[in-house]
C-alpha cells in the first residue's frame, strides 16, 4: 500500500514540475515572439499561439492545476509521513523537484517544451473547466484581455545596439547604423533635413510668366552668365525669380558642359527641373 502512496507522490511531483514549468515558461514568451515564430515558418508555434489567444484562461488552468496537485502531494506526504518531517519532505520536494528546476529549464527551452506538452495543457483546461473559466472571466473584467506589447522606438533602438555589439547576433554594425539612421528621419524636423543652399548657387532671372529667361550669352568662358553659374562649384543651381521663389533647378556640369563643347544645338531648358 506504501508503494502505491510514494507512486503518486511521484506522479503529483511531475504534475507540479509541468504546472510550475509551463506558468513561467509560457508566460516568458510574450505575444510578439510567438507571432514571429509563426510568421517566420514554425507552424508549430502556431498551435501554442491558438492557446496564448486566451491567456488568462491558461494562466488559471496552470494556477489551479499547480495549487491542487501541490495539496495533493501534501496530503498525501501526511499519510506517509508525520509532524516536521512531513512539513519538511513535501517543502523540500515541491521547492527543488516542483518550482526551481523545473522554470530553470522550461525558462530555457520554453517553447520547444510549451509546443510538446499543448496536450496535456488542452486536457488539464478540458478538466478544471468548471474552475478556471469563472476565474478567467473575472480576470478578463478586471484586466481585460491580454494584447500585444511592442517595442517603444527607443527600446528597439536600445536592442539593435545591444545586437549591434554582440559577437553572437547575425546583425552586422553596418546593418545596425543603417536601421538606426533610416529610425531617425523621422526625428528630424524640416529645417534640419538637406542642406544648406550656398548663396552662390542662387541665381535670380527675370520671369515674365512661370518660366525663368535665360539672358543672352555666348558660348565661351569668359562669358559672365556662364561664369556665374561657374562660380558656385556646385552640381545644381537655383533659379529665382524677383520674389526670391525658386522657378528652376539647373543642372550646371550638364549644362556648362554642353554650352562650352557641345557641337548640337543648345537647349538649356533641357537641364532644367522644377523645384
Amino acid at each position: 500500500m506504501d508503494f502505491l502512496y510514494w507512486l503518486a507522490i511521484l506522479f503529483c511531483l511531475v504534475q507540479s514540475a509541468l504546472f510550475s514549468g509551463l506558468t513561467l515558461g509560457l508566460f516568458g514568451l510574450n505575444r510578439l515572439e510567438l507571432e514571429i515564430a509563426v510568421e517566420s515558418g514554425n507552424q508549430n508555434a502556431s498551435v501554442l499561439l491558438d492557446i496564448r489567444k486566451d491567456a488568462n484562461l491558461l494562466l488559471t488552468t496552470l494556477l489551479w492545476g499547480n495549487v491542487g496537485i501541490n495539496v495533493l502531494l501534501t496530503l498525501l506526504t501526511d499519510s506517509l509521513l508525520t509532524g516536521v518531517l512531513a512539513f519538511f519532505f513535501s517543502t523540500f520536494c515541491i521547492t527543488i523537484f516542483g518550482e526551481i528546476l523545473p522554470q530553470a529549464y522550461f525558462s530555457r527551452n520554453a517553447l520547444r517544451l510549451g509546443i510538446m506538452l499543448v496536450p496535456l495543457i488542452r486536457f488539464y483546461r478540458f478538466l478544471l473547466y468548471p474552475v478556471t473559466k469563472p476565474s478567467a472571466m473575472i480576470l478578463d473584467w478586471w484586466l481585460g484581455k491580454e494584447g500585444v506589447t511592442y517595442f517603444k522606438e527607443d527600446d528597439f533602438r536600445l536592442m539593435l545596439q545591444k545586437h549591434m555589439s554582440s559577437m553572437e547576433s547575425d546583425i552586422s554594425p553596418l546593418e545596425g547604423t543603417g536601421a538606426l539612421n533610416f529610425l531617425s528621419l523621422d526625428d528630424l524636423s524640416l529645417g534640419e533635413e538637406g542642406e544648406i543652399v550656398d548663396p552662390e548657387s542662387i541665381i535670380q532671372l527675370d520671369t515674365p510668366y512661370d518660366l525663368p529667361r535665360f539672358p543672352d550669352f555666348e558660348r565661351t568662358p569668359e562669358d559672365p552668365f556662364l561664369c556665374q553659374v561657374q562660380q558656385s562649384g556646385k552640381k545644381w543651381v537655383i533659379f529665382i525669380d524677383q520674389k526670391n521663389s525658386p522657378r528652376l533647378v539647373l543642372n550646371a556640369d550638364f549644362f556648362l558642359r554642353d554650352a562650352l563643347f557641345g557641337t548640337d544645338p543648345f537647349r538649356p531648358y533641357s537641364y532644367c527641373h522644377r523645384p
